[in-house]
């Protein structure tokens, strides 16, 4: 197998799947799955659930003239890019492109993108573009700033002159503030990612939409940020839902949010939906699924956003597309027991 990855193949390369490893090198699936996974961990090829197994920097024959896209996003956001089908869709927009996943650090931002760019793979002119998920404003000015074909996942800020695509963040606001105002639950609570995401202000414009056509109090809304650490969100959580007021509904803007939402309620001797109502918009509608009780969803496409985005950015490449060039999808709400 790694003669294999290091004859045929170069970094970025898709490599097989387990089943056809197996049918390849005539060996079991069980084999082939243990023989991937040392390889992992030697880091000559990278498993993506959900996207696929791609040739790792230790493995394959390097090409530096291949050329190179740069998936960045957050840590925070990084599962939920792999699980959703994003990167799978990207991929297949870009088959003649390397797409390689990189993590936004924390801190030291501009000197992270000025290596990343123009280090040595931007000099040798192999990076073509990049793609930004859940990126900071900060990386979304400097790839914006210095004129470098991008297109974001998610909606920019004004003073960002980058395309993007994301879904409708106001019509889903506004459909779920509806639906949960129309059940009789008139105390929301919004429970948010610890970074405000551009996103996030359409979708609260949306759900405050839905509670004035209702003549619905604004103070009926809370608004809370929720750090993605396990233990400081059960506190937030917990001290959210002991209040007098306590929401009847809450809307979680990250799949692990409303996890945590299920976790806590069951420590207060609060029953979901009897006692409490429970929303995700996040686009890993697969973990809402399996939740107990399931949670009520929106179905986003992130695989189509995905492709969509290469679409986008192979355009950007050629000059073809302006900045300021826009796509929005539609979503629809999956009703389930949490509600």
């Amino acid at each position: 197998m790694s003669e294999y990855i290091s004859e045929k193949l170069r970094e970025g390369d898709r490599f097989l799947t387990v089943r056809e490893a197996a049918r390849r090198f005539g060996v079991s699936k069980l084999t082939a799955h243990r023989g991937m996974s040392e390889l992992a961990r030697r880091r000559v090829l990278e498993i993506y659930p959900g996207a696929g197994t791609f040739v790792g920097p230790a493995g394959g024959h390097h090409n530096s003239r291949v050329k190179v896209v740069h998936f960045i996003t957050s840590k925070a956001e990084r599962d939920t890019i792999l699980l959703s089908g994003g990167l799978k869709g990207l991929m297949e927009a870009l088959p003649e492109v390397s797409v390689q996943l990189s993590i936004e650090p924390k801190e030291e931002i501009p000197q992270y993108l000025e290596e990343l760019w123009f280090g040595q793979d931007g000099r040798s002119g192999v990076s073509q573009g990049a793609i930004l998920s859940g990126c900071s404003h900060e990386t979304r000015m400097f790839f914006a700033k210095n004129k470098i074909p991008t297109v974001v996942v998610g909606h920019t800020e004004e003073d960002v002159d980058l395309p993007y695509v994301d879904y409708d963040q106001r019509e889903m606001g506004y459909k779920i503030g509806s639906f949960l105002l129309d059940k009789g639950h008139d105390r929301l609570g919004l429970l948010l990612r610890d970074r405000w995401y551009p996103g996030d202000t359409l979708f609260l414009r949306g759900v405050q939409q839905a509670m004035a056509e209702r003549s619905i109090a604004a103070d009926k809304l809370q608004i809370h940020p929720v750090a993605m650490e396990d233990s400081i969100a059960a506190r937030t959580i917990k001290k959210i839902l002991s209040g007098p007021d306590r929401p009847m509904a809450l809307i979680c803007r990250r799949e692990a949010i409303a996890l945590a939402c299920l976790e806590v309620a069951g420590e207060l001797g609060l029953h979901v939906p009897r006692d409490l109502a429970l929303v995700s918009t996040s686009p890993t509608d697969l973990l809402m699924q399996r939740a107990n009780p399931p949670i009520t969803s929106v179905f986003c496409d992130f695989e189509k956003a995905g492709r969509i985005a290469g679409d986008l950015l192979s355009q950007r490449i050629k000059g073809e597309l302006d900045g300021d060039s826009q796509v929005e999808l539609p979503i629809r709400l999956i009703l389930r027991e949490s509600t």
